[in-house]
């Protein structure tokens, strides 16, 4: 069932793993003024994802430029934006929310 998936901690170690080489890629190339990419981190507190989830999903990876101070931020698998929701819950739940009965949605809503 997709519940048993939310909660599988290989999905989070995955994500993690993604965006983690996302941030590797973003501060290889650097910022466009030629600086050189700082880590900046932005905090995070998230939720609807399963307990325990660790210290590395407390921040979403940024950068910024040591010569312009521009924030470079990429794209991230966990989050959406500057929201506090991780990305998956978000979109599974839209996801089954749109294709699944209504007895589902409200197991899946109380699951999450």
């Amino acid at each position: 069932m997709c519940h048993t998936l939310l909660q599988d901690p290989k999905l989070y170690a995955l994500l993690l793993l993604i965006d983690q080489e996302r941030a590797a890629e973003t501060r290889s190339v650097g910022c466009a003024c030629g600086g050189a990419l700082h880590s900046a981190r932005y905090p995070r507190k998230p939720r609807g994802g399963p307990a325990g989830l660790g210290e590395a999903y407390r921040f979403r990876h940024s950068f910024c430029s040591a010569r312009c101070r521009r924030r470079c931020t990429p794209a991230s698998l966990r989050y959406l934006g500057r929201r506090v929701y991780l990305a998956t819950v978000v979109v599974l739940a839209s996801a089954i929310r749109a294709g699944l009965g209504t007895r589902r949605a409200s197991q899946l809503s109380a699951t999450l």
